[in-house]
This record gives structure tokens, sequence and C-alpha cells, in this order.
């Protein structure tokens, strides 16, 4: 029998010593992730500089680079669910080829769950994961708390979790049907909420009804169901980021302009494009934290997360001097430009010419309940 035969057939307990363990990387390959995911910056093991560490921690080579962004259509979800009616669900998706093995990254990779650090977790804190797709982070959190509950629209994506979850033994994560504008739970039962690529897809709903309204609904439906003084993790796109005003498409209607024109202009511009009225809003830093204080969030803290909050290899905090910040901590800037002169004369053009902001694809938000 082979090692990963041996892994997979052992029961939970002998393969955890406690009852919170993480599926994706084992005990001690995590704890070497989490201490890598610090401000200064938070350093995950991606690139090909890192691959022989990857493999000293005997980590997976298929979290090593990849396409990440968006979900995966419900009929390859259907595919890959039947094969795992007869397969481990690892060995059913590396059997994938096409789209499906292309997006591995979306059910395998670390990446995404280096915020981890970055909240205020306990072992006994109760978390719910809405939108969990794969269940890559929820996964993830079973490590680090007593429960966690996922709130899922998509029936394959509930269908996949529930098969993974039972394969890996993992028995501290419960996957339920829902939907944010209406969660099935009483008042204060979170200590913290993850929301992650999900904001800007809730007014998809009801795309005649105001974008931001239904996005307030959600953010209200959240608020009601954390404890006060639990937290809300938000990860999502910049309004303003520098590709939108180069023609980049938009990543959630595939159309370009609409994220930074007026709202009445996007909407206008996008029936005619698409027959459908642009509702996937995003918005700036500040545009963030307003919404979030009229949902009844306070202490909201954006960090930039680069590249974007999907494959976090750096997060910084947004701050006044965060150019300085940038320049100073991110190893990007040594790699990218070796010459401290032209480095110096670089960070002074952008100063002067366009607010460092707008250099920054995805946010990741962090606030507390009032």
């Amino acid at each position: 029998m082979s090692r990963g035969a041996k892994r997979r057939g052992a029961t939970h307990a002998q393969r955890f010593p406690s009852a919170l363990k993480l599926n994706d990387i084992r005990p001690r390959d995590f704890a070497h992730f989490v201490r890598c995911a610090n401000p200064l910056p938070a350093t995950i093991l991606t690139n090909s500089k890192n691959l022989a560490e990857v493999k000293k921690l005997q980590m997976p080579e298929t979290l090593i680079g990849g396409n990440f962004y968006g979900s995966v259509p419900e009929e390859i979800m259907h595919e890959l669910n039947q094969r795992m009616a007869t397969a481990y669900w690892r060995d059913a998706l590396e059997q994938s080829s096409g789209f499906l093995h292309e997006k591995k990254e979306w059910f395998l990779s670390p990446k995404k769950v280096s915020f981890i650090p970055y909240l205020n977790l306990k072992k006994e804190s109760v978390v719910l994961d809405i939108g969990a797709g794969s269940g890559v982070i929820s996964a993830a959190l079973s490590h680090h708390v007593k429960q966690v509950m996922v709130l899922e629209k998509s029936d394959e994506n509930v269908a996949f979790m529930k098969t993974r979850f039972q394969q890996d033994n993992i028995s501290n994560i419960q996957v339920i049907k829902g939907d944010v504008l209406d969660i099935p739970f009483k008042d204060s039962t979170f200590d913290s909420v993850i929301l992650s690529g999900v904001l800007e897809w809730i007014p998809n709903a009801d795309i005649n009804k105001n974008p931001k309204l239904l996005q307030l609904k959600g953010l209200k439906e959240i608020s009601r169901v954390v404890k006060k003084g639990g937290e809300l993790y938000i990860g999502i796109e910049n309004r303003f980021y520098l590709g939108y005003f180069a023609g980049y498409n938009d990543p959630h209607c595939g159309i370009p302009w609409v994220t930074i024109l007026p709202r009445f202009l996007a909407k206008i511009y996008s029936e005619r494009k698409t027959k459908k009225p642009y509702v996937n809003y995003l918005y700036s830093s500040s545009g963030y934290k307003k919404i979030l204080k009229e949902a009844g969030f306070i202490n909201a803290k954006v960090y930039w997360a680069f590249p974007t909050y999907n494959e976090i290899k750096q997060i910084i905090p947004i701050r006044r001097n965060v150019l300085k910040y940038y320049f100073k901590n991110s190893y990007l800037s040594d790699y990218y430009v070796k010459n401290p002169n032209v480095r110096q004369k670089i960070k002074s053009i952008l100063k002067h010419i366009l607010p460092f902001e707008m250099n920054m694809h995805s946010f990741i938000i962090i606030a507390n309940k009032c």
C-alpha cells in the first residue's frame, strides 16, 4: 500500500492528534505556512524560486502556479462529483483534463488562505464561510476553530464539499445550501464570517434591483448573525484599479469600462453590450469602509492583497505612507528594480502622477461588528 493510500485510510484521530485539523496541508506544513504569512510580506510558496522548499515540505507541486480565478461551471462540477462516487476526490481531480485540470488550484491552493493569521480566531470559535466554492478556505479554517459552517448556493459545490470533507474525515465542517440574503441562522451565532469573492456577486440574485442595496442587505444579514465584536473578512477587487482605466475587462461581466464609469452610464453601456445591466459593483477602499459602516461594521482595516486576493503573495496595509512601506518591505521592488536610484524615481513618479491605490488590483478587508 502506498504512503498516500495509508494516509487516506487512516482514521481522523490517527492522522490528526486534535479535533481541529487542516485538509489541504499537513499540520506541520501549515505551521510553516502561517509563519510565512506576515505583513512584511506574506510570502507564499508559489514560485519556482521556492520549489526546493516546497519539495522539502512535501507539499504537492500542484500548488504552484496555475489559473485561480473564478469558479467551476455546474456541469463540470457534476462530472467531477460523479467520478468521486468511486474515487478519492484528489485522484478524481488529478485524472481530470481540460478546464478542470487548469482549475486545480481552485481546489488545492493555500495562497487564498494566507489571511488566516490576521483573524482573531480561537479554538472555541465558530466561523461561517459564505460562498465557499471548493471548500479550500473552510478546510484551512477547520484547523484553527471549533466549528466551520459553510453556506453555499450551488448544488454541485455543496455535493462536492460534503464528499471532500467526508473523504478526508474532517468532522468539524457542516455544509448547508443557502444564500447570503437569507442566512438560516439565529442572531449572534458566529465569531467570524468569511466573504471571499462573494460581495460583488450578491446583486445577481435580482438584476432589476439596486445592486448596492442588495449588497447592503447581504452585509446586514451577516451583521445580524455575527456576535458583537465579531469580525467579517472580505476578499474583493478594487474598483479603481489602473488596469480598468486601460481597458481591461471587468472580471465579473467580461466587458471593459463598466467598473470605473458612473453607475448610470455603466448600466446603459452594459445593457447595450450584453442586454443586461451592470450589477457587480466594486468600490474603492473608502467605498468599502462606507458600506460596511452602513451595515453595522466598524474599524474596517483594508489591506492590499498582492497580486490578488485569490493568490496572495503579499499583504500590505493601506495607510498614508503605503508607497514608502511597499518599497521598503516588498521583495518585488528589489526583484524588478535593482537600482536604488531608479526605484526612487519610480516612487516619485507614482506619487505625483496617480494615487498609489490605483496600482492595487485587490483588497482584503477585516471589520468588526459594532
